[in-house]
């Protein structure tokens, strides 16, 4: 940390919270394709009386494309590519693979697959606190703010889906038929 801080003095881009803020980009980036792919799923088979609407998963999915955004222009900010694959970015890239992987499976329906979104919700809101934490160490108090907006959504994110899956859950406990009609985008 205190490496960090004198990179900051003498004007140096701070390795750490690069690292850091790459390892948040490429998991936004993985996320908006998860949700991309739980749309896909969504139309192809249909949702489930608790669970989300099409409207739900876009606004999401909408949310994590504006949290990269965010971070892209972070990384921007301090001098930094946000294109280059920080350890950080490789290593949580390779992490989100197998997330993804559980989504588009075709042998995983769209009730089953809402645990994926749930290993990326809990993920993605203890990564925001640690870098909130970060940007704040290394003084970047305007960063820290606009990322606790964004530590905001994804608080909201996980409280929808736990809801969604404690429906299907419900529904399935009591064996009740769970699919509903897809609903194409208009």
């Amino acid at each position: 940390m205190v490496k960090a801080v004198g990179e900051l003095i003498q004007g140096r881009p701070p390795a750490l919270l690069i690292d850091k803020l790459g390892e948040r980009l490429q998991f936004e980036r993985s996320g908006t394709r998860l949700y991309e792919a739980m749309i896909a799923k969504y139309d192809a088979e249909g949702g489930f009386e608790g669970g989300p609407s099409r409207a739900d998963l876009e606004a999401i999915r909408d949310d994590e494309l504006r949290h990269f955004d965010l971070l892209r222009r972070a990384l921007e900010r301090l001098g930094a590519d946000p294109t280059a694959m920080t350890p950080g970015a490789n290593m949580i890239g390779l992490a989100s693979a197998g997330v993804l992987a559980v989504a588009v499976e075709p042998r995983i329906d769209f009730g089953q697959s809402l645990q994926s979104l749930l290993v990326a919700e809990l993920t993605d809101n203890d990564g925001w606190r640690m870098l909130i934490d970060l940007a704040t160490a290394y003084g970047q108090d305007e960063m820290a703010a606009e990322f606790r907006v964004a530590e905001q959504h994804e608080a909201r994110h996980l409280e929808l889906v736990r809801s969604w899956l404690s429906s299907k859950l419900a529904l399935d406990a009591r064996g009740a038929p769970t699919t509903t009609t897809p609903q194409k985008a208009a």
